[in-house]
């Protein structure tokens, strides 16, 4: 335990924030997870909590949508830095953070109340203009989360081995979360563990618990690419020149 308290507080001296901050981070996830269960007790505010649109969906939609468009501004400093790779994969980062943030709220489909395509909503299971709940996607998408959050979890402790900051530009901050977000990412691969080894036909609690794993995992994202972005604007730029002699150095 000595040696997990030692490594957030290096991780928020190295990434800039309070140890209050970092802690209430790596609570809150727990403590959500903990009163979202509880909260099933009444099936009216569980219903309400996990609802379509509810309190619990739209802050998802709000951290996808900036994880989107911290990580596009992260990738416009790599490029800027002459780190071309590094910058696509961030585009990739925002483009799929933006997708899914659409996705979210179908598009804004029941905000405007337009309908949905007829061939659409007979593959749909909700009946709404998304992919997400065409089954055999949700299926891979669900899959794909798991994956995603367990190496994001995972990412902090592999550093401490393979110091993916020799290797590449940034490497330690780029490519590995903060150790105090690996609760956001932990919460969503517990729950798809949980559902694809215990649960593979989960009934109505199961599915709309994980609208509370998702947020997390949304966070989580958000937090990381916000923090990378911070990181990035702080440091003077190297703009890539034509002629190596005339390359400058900008905010």
């Amino acid at each position: 335990m000595g040696s997990f308290v030692a490594a957030v507080q290096e991780s928020a001296k190295k990434w800039n924030i309070s140890m209050r901050l970092a802690w209430w981070i790596i609570a809150l996830p727990l403590i959500g997870a903990v009163l979202v269960g509880a909260a099933r007790v009444n099936r009216q505010l569980f219903t309400v909590l996990t609802m379509e649109d509810g309190p619990i969906e739209w802050p998802q939609f709000f951290c996808f949508l900036g994880a989107s468009i911290a990580g596009v501004m992260v990738a416009w400093k790599r490029f800027r830095a002459g780190h071309p790779w590094q910058g696509l994969l961030y585009v990739g980062f925002g483009l799929a953070a933006f997708l899914i943030a659409g996705e979210e709220i179908s598009w804004g489909q029941r905000l405007f109340g337009w309908q949905t395509p007829a061939d659409l909503a007979a593959i749909n299971h909700q009946g709404e203009t998304t992919v997400h709940n065409i089954r055999w996607v949700q299926e891979l998408l669900g899959f794909l989360l798991m994956i995603a959050s367990g190496v994001a979890a995972a990412m902090p402790f592999l550093n401490k081995k393979y110091e993916f900051g020799k290797r590449w530009s940034e490497g330690d901050f780029l490519f590995v979360p903060p150790i105090f977000t690996v609760t956001c990412f932990f919460t969503m691969f517990a729950y798809k563990v949980v559902r694809f080894i215990f649960l593979p036909t989960s009934d109505f609690t199961v599915t709309k618990y994980g609208e509370w794993p998702e947020l997390c995992f949304a966070a989580g994202l958000l937090i990381f690419a916000y923090l990378n972005y911070r990181r990035l604007v702080v440091q003077p730029t190297p703009v890539v020149s034509a002629n190596p002699n005339q390359a400058r150095v900008a905010k």
